[in-house]
């Protein structure tokens, strides 16, 4: 057993000899790896170095070698006698500069700004869709022109509704001229006794072609009446400077005779019936059939009766005279209604079956009414034959109005 012991002891003690000895020759083992990889890594990068530099000497023998052929050509060309080029011509400083082409720049520049002009010139009148124009009236309205009434300046309302009646300016009295000629021309318009004017909105001068077609008729020798039927906003008195207590309503809502209540020759041939006030419900008076009966007697006793009535565009007041009368008179005034509102308009009368006689297009500017009237006239022979007419209207005029109007105008 001793032995036994002493043997395991042996053996055990040979075992880690062995082991430790194995240990030590892992350890020396594992550094002369380590060792090798090293110089493993090193040769690589020797090896990369290597071939980088041998890339760049065939580069550079490709350069040498393509220098030694350049140089070998040139020494060619020199030693050649006759050369293969020659000079044609001889090059000269120029006498001035190619560019800028200051002409063409100017030239290019102006009509670059005349298309840049023209192009916002058009497309302001794209945007813009307010009546300006005879095209606008005729063309995108549909209605007939039946004249251009040029801007008064400088003058009152009472003025301006007597404008062909004192002359105040030639032009639009010749223009009502035209307007007369051209519905006495019109099959439709030469016969109608009651003609109604409206318009869109208020302010477009309604009342004053009203008034002054109604004067031009009577200038031509017509018994011509001048009615109020703006029931709501009345103004053909107070444009004259009548007085407006009594009227047309006095007769269809008291029955009061229309002798006492129509203002006789305020100019020669020229009455005038108020509406007497205003009314709470326009549309029933002109409704009723007081007030048409009121029409079929006024239509006896007058060759022309001129209705100044709502604007269309306001109230419906106007669409209920239509019925009643022989013809309507569209005003427009320049550069205030909008083309689609007039279109709506023009298609609301058309509707009603009573014959639209066409448009007037009001208050344009002086120098646009200039190309309108000399547009369709000579303007020596204008010029003369207005000149003249205004003088014997003058002279047939003294003295026709009313006292308290000449006092006033």
């Amino acid at each position: 057993e001793v032995e036994l012991v002493s043997a395991v002891e042996n053996s055990v003690g040979k075992v880690d000899s062995a082991y430790a000895e194995a240990k030590t020759n892992f350890e020396l083992a594992s550094r002369r790896l380590a060792e090798k990889e090293s110089e493993l890594i090193q040769l690589s990068k020797t090896r990369v170095e290597y071939s980088s530099l041998e890339r760049e000497l065939n580069v550079q023998q490709g350069f040498l070698q393509a220098l030694v052929s350049r140089l070998t050509e040139e020494k060619a060309q020199v030693t050649l006698k006759n050369p293969n080029s020659r000079v044609i011509d001889e090059a000269l400083p120029p006498m001035r500069h190619s560019s800028p082409n200051i002409p063409m720049n100017l030239a290019a520049g102006f009509l670059g700004g005349l298309a840049a002009g023209a192009g916002f010139v058009l497309l302001i009148a794209f945007l813009d869709d307010r009546v300006k124009s005879a095209f606008d009236i005729e063309g995108a309205i549909g209605l007939p022109l039946l004249g251009v009434v040029p801007q008064i300046k400088k003058l009152d309302a009472h003025s301006k509704a007597q404008a062909v009646a004192s002359n105040v300016d030639r032009h639009v009295t010749e223009t009502f001229r035209t307007i007369h000629s051209s519905l006495r021309l019109n099959e439709e318009s030469k016969n109608a006794k009651i003609l109604v004017t409206t318009s869109t909105v208020p302010g477009e001068g309604k009342s004053f072609v009203s008034s002054n077609l109604a004067l031009t008729f009577a200038n031509h020798g017509e018994r011509t009446l001048l009615l109020d039927a703006d029931l709501r906003l009345p103004n053909v008195a107070k444009s004259l400077q009548l007085e407006n207590d009594y009227g047309l309503l006095n007769h269809v809502d008291k029955g009061v005779s229309l002798d006492e209540l129509i203002i006789k020759e305020v100019y020669p041939n020229l009455d005038v019936l108020p509406t007497g006030g205003k009314s709470k419900n326009p549309t029933q008076v002109l409704n009723s059939a007081k007030f048409e009966a009121m029409l079929a007697d006024l239509r006896e006793r007058y060759d022309r009766i001129v209705i100044d009535s709502p604007p269309l565009g306001a109230v419906s007041d106007a669409l209920n005279l239509l019925p009643l009368v022989d013809g309507v008179i569209y005003v427009v005034k320049f550069n205030t209604v909008k083309r689609k509102t007039a279109m709506v308009n023009a298609r609301r009368m058309a509707e009603s079956n009573t014959p639209v006689f066409g448009a007037i297009l009001n208050n344009i500017s002086s120098t646009l009414s200039s190309y309108y009237y000399y547009s369709y006239s000579d303007k020596s022979y204008s010029d003369y034959y207005v000149h003249h007419d205004v003088e014997s209207e003058q002279d047939l005029g003294k003295g026709a109005l009313k006292p308290e109007l000449q006092g006033k105008s």
